[in-house]
């Protein structure tokens, strides 16, 4: 748990400050106190952040956009938002907050779907042609590293269920946790990662420019993911 939210609740009861951004698991454990209830009050909203799992698509395994759509097939987003933020987030298609202007309200959610998953993976060419219940092709199985910053109990969560809902489609994945600076300074800045659950934080006027831009997927700049689109 990161020890940063842990002292902001307990600043919070104490008197130390009078307004704290607490998260879901505090929010539900740790203020239905009656001394808490008649002490403060409590707010929900959207957030004006998202997480989200990147792929490095430098590497030849998540090049191929089937191969994607799959494994967002093969992910139930709402099973993480009830397991990892106890019914208090949601799902969202593209990158801009829900309900605001600029969101595309004709994109279609991807239904999770792991039958779909498979069906599309063997369209792509992985099978599991060994019987070892890891998909493989061309002598390569489907097996990456993914990784995350340390200190972040909701991303570690995150990854695990990735993980096992991912491994019952024959995808191999290894969580990584890293402190943040190591992580950013020489995985993300040196794009010496496969795969990445990390967050974005948007203003009330967001640019996605600097994020998704093609030009911006040089060492240090923030389309570390290396989406390249031409039409976007």
């Amino acid at each position: 748990t990161n020890p940063d939210r842990q002292r902001k609740i307990l600043e919070l009861k104490e008197g130390g400050v009078e307004l704290a951004e607490i998260n879901p698991v505090q929010l539900k454990r740790k203020t239905e106190t009656e001394s808490f209830r008649r002490q403060f009050n409590k707010y929900t909203y959207i957030a004006k952040g998202d997480t989200y799992l990147g792929y490095n698509l430098k590497m030849p395994i998540f090049q191929d956009v089937r191969v994607r759509r799959a494994l967002t097939h093969a992910i139930d987003k709402h099973e993480i938002i009830e397991g990892v933020l106890l019914g208090l987030g949601q799902a969202t298609e593209g990158p801009y907050k829900p309900g605001t202007y600029w969101v595309n309200d004709k994109l279609e959610p991807y239904a999770y779907d792991p039958d779909e998953a498979k069906a599309m993976l063997a369209e792509a060419g992985w099978t599991d042609s060994d019987g070892d219940g890891i998909l493989d092709k061309d002598g390569k199985t489907f097996s990456f590293e993914l990784s995350t910053n340390n200190g972040n109990d909701q991303r570690l969560k995150t990854a695990t269920i990735i993980q096992r809902r991912l491994k019952k489609i024959g995808v191999d994945v290894r969580i990584k946790t890293l402190e943040w600076s190591a992580f950013i300074n020489d995985y993300i800045d040196n794009r010496r990662f496969e795969a990445v659950i990390l967050g974005w934080s948007q203003g009330p006027d967001p640019d996605l420019y600097d994020i998704w831009h093609s030009s911006k997927t040089g060492v240090k700049e923030f389309n570390f993911v290396s989406f390249k689109n031409a039409e976007a």
